[in-house]
């Protein structure tokens, strides 16, 4: 089984996050999302690396924006900045 990276670890915990907040169940967030439960449980769980754009219907169907998903709330935004330009050389 590939390694799940850093980056969609961090979106399964702000998924769950958006979700619990919104008083979400999974089963109402996958359909909101175009997903199935089960896709959108091995995502929260970080079991699966999603696609820009599973995360993409993600955030529109959770009334974000795609960095809500991909940006640590509780760092610092020099942190957040220094995570993605980190990513991004990687690439």
């Amino acid at each position: 089984m590939a390694e799940i990276s850093p980056a969609a670890k961090l979106a399964a915990r702000r998924i769950r996050e958006l979700r619990d907040e919104q008083k979400l169940t999974q089963e109402r967030l996958a359909y909101l999302a175009g997903l199935n439960k089960g896709q959108l449980s091995k995502i929260e769980r970080a079991l699966i690396e999603p696609g820009i754009g599973t995360l993409e219907k993600i955030a529109n169907a959770l009334g974000v924006i795609l960095a809500e998903l991909t940006v640590d709330p509780v760092r610092s935004d020099d942190e957040n900045r220094i995570s993605q330009i980190a990513r991004l050389r990687r690439r």
